[in-house]
């Protein structure tokens, strides 16, 4: 780039969850500095503060491994498109967020190029294929995580990382008045109400939905009044619940807004693993985390996954706190069992919330963004420095 232009940074978030953290990290750099141009692979969030995209990550969304090579042409298309850019703006700082099998590929094209890179949510290869980290090493200037026990793995491998805490902590709030929230939707406030998070990916949600559904049909015959909403997730069409819904005559409301209210209204909520299991767990209320892919991507993990549970929630706990249900055990049955036990069961409901108190803590404080912004904007001065 010429001298004295505006700098730009190249941010890549595959996933929703990483556009949403993508977004709160671009406007808190903006905070320090408005002028720098970012730009990348992201989604809405990341478009509304200012990204610009050139290729949307909604066409990139997959689970399990079998499942990627029914979206090979975009991830290719993708990655051709990213490169060309990189080789031609210049980019003085790669923000890599999670998604590695993607991210890795780019990191390797910045090193050549001798663009630094910040890796800003850790690929889980604590968990899986842990021999990444050496690629990682090669690749990476900076690790910044948001989980507290990913410090103590990357010092293990001599890597510079930094742990900010986690953003959710700074955007998992009610967004509407409990009046409204409950006027607005129709729920009755003097009946229990359970949370449906089928996931952020049609794969997901394709394959949790019939297992969801059961399980709702039998919580109405056991606990009478019961209601239960379903705040949809911004990648997912609301035809795609809707027709695992009308056939069966349930009143599952499906809401686009008030994930969070749906959450403190919530005496259970029923989560697909991943972010969102984090995200109830700051809110404080009890869940069963359901998981399920294809076979083969399940036999290949078993082989591989080197952790002892699932979810989020209880990897950050050190144990099982909440319960998991994987592949045959997502079942109507299995998951209308464990939401009864917590809405029947008092005594087990108050310890849950009380282990999630503790995962909040965690956690760290607030201001993860914000924090995660000081080093985006050192990294360019360093840069500005190097390449001076």
């Amino acid at each position: 780039m010429p001298a004295g232009s505006a700098k730009n940074i190249l941010i890549v978030a595959g996933e929703s969850s990483g556009d949403m953290h993508g977004a709160s990290l671009v406007r808190a750099v903006h905070d320090i500095n408005p002028e720098i141009d970012f730009w990348g692979l992201g989604g809405e969030k990341m478009r509304e503060a200012g990204v610009n995209i050139p290729f949307d990550s909604t066409r990139l969304a997959v689970v399990g491994i079998s499942e990627v090579f029914t979206h090979l042409w975009q991830i290719v298309q993708a990655q051709r498109l990213l490169r060309k850019a990189m080789r031609d703006k210049r980019p003085d700082l790669v923000i890599l967020i999670d998604y590695p099998d993607f991210n890795l590929l780019l990191a390797a094209k910045a090193r050549g190029l001798g663009i630094p890179v910040m890796y800003y949510i850790s690929p889980q290869v604590w968990a899986w294929r842990s021999g990444r980290v050496k690629k990682i090493k090669r690749l990476v200037n900076r690790m910044v995580v948001i989980l507290p026990f990913e410090v103590e793995f990357y010092r293990r491998h001599q890597m510079e990382v930094d742990f900010v805490g986690h953003p959710l902590l700074d955007v998992v709030k009610p967004a509407l008045d409990d009046e409204y929230f409950y006027k607005h939707f129709e729920i009755d406030r003097s009946r229990p109400v359970v949370g449906l998070f089928p996931g952020s990916r049609l794969q997901e949600v394709n394959r949790l939905m019939p297992s969801i559904i059961d399980a709702a049909g039998r919580l109405e015959e056991k606990i009478p009044g019961i209601q239960f909403v379903l705040p949809l997730a911004p990648t997912i069409d609301r035809r795609c619940v809707e027709d695992f819904i009308h056939p069966t005559g349930l009143n599952i409301k499906v809401i686009e807004d008030g994930v969070y209210d749906t959450m403190k209204a919530a005496r259970a909520v029923i989560a697909a693993s991943g972010t969102v299991t984090l995200e109830a767990a700051i809110m404080g209320v009890p869940m069963i985390i359901v998981y399920k892919v294809s076979r083969l991507s399940y036999l290949v993990g078993k082989i591989m996954v080197r952790v002892s549970h699932i979810g989020l929630v209880n990897l950050v706990a050190g144990r099982r706190i909440v319960p998991e249900l994987v592949q045959e055990e997502v079942n109507g049955r299995r998951i209308a069992e464990e939401v009864h036990k917590i809405i029947a069961d008092e005594k087990y409901s108050r310890t849950m919330k009380n282990e999630l108190e503790g995962v909040k803590n965690r956690l760290g404080g607030p201001g993860a963004s914000a924090r995660t912004a000081e080093i985006v904007c050192q990294m360019v001065m360093e840069s500005e420095v190097q390449t001076g």
